[in-house]
């Protein structure tokens, strides 16, 4: 379910068919059902020690931001409210983080960086400044530019 999520998330684009839109967005809904269903049988089934392993937080987490977006954009509707909706409802893709369990290649790569992170989080800072500055630089030559 998780792949088919991911690739029916992957299929849309901008311009799209508004038939295809709606089919998309019904079987987001889908999934949404799915995955709650997931959280609530595995709190059922555990019960406190569902929340000692930190892959049913995050699960936990992503199924909430997918429930946030839903709300959000049903909310929404032509307000300001709707690029957030857009924002959190892309949270979803870090469900496709949930095969890492069932790879154990995948997830010793996974905890290495995890380790590193810290590590590098100034080289990180300044390439984000850097960014930010080319950023700003383009946009202040290249404003008057019309297509």
């Amino acid at each position: 379910m998780i792949c088919l999520n991911t690739v029916v998330m992957a299929l849309r684009q901008d311009g799209l068919d508004p038939f295809f839109e709606n089919v998309f967005e019904k079987l987001n809904y889908v999934f949404a059902f799915i995955f709650n269903v997931e959280m609530i049988l595995k709190l059922i089934g555990l019960d406190h020690q569902y929340f000692y392993s930190s892959w049913n937080i995050f699960d936990m987490i992503v199924v909430f931001s997918g429930d946030a977006g839903i709300i959000l954009k049903f909310v929404s509707s032509g307000s300001s409210f709707s690029s957030a909706a857009t924002v959190v409802r892309a949270f979803r893709i870090m469900r496709i983080v949930r095969l890492v369990r069932s790879q154990p290649d995948v997830k010793i790569i996974l905890d290495t960086l995890v380790n590193i992170v810290p590590q590098i989080t100034n080289f990180i800072t300044l390439m984000f400044l850097l960014l930010f500055i080319y950023a700003a630089l383009g946009i202040n030559l290249f404003s008057g530019i019309h297509l």
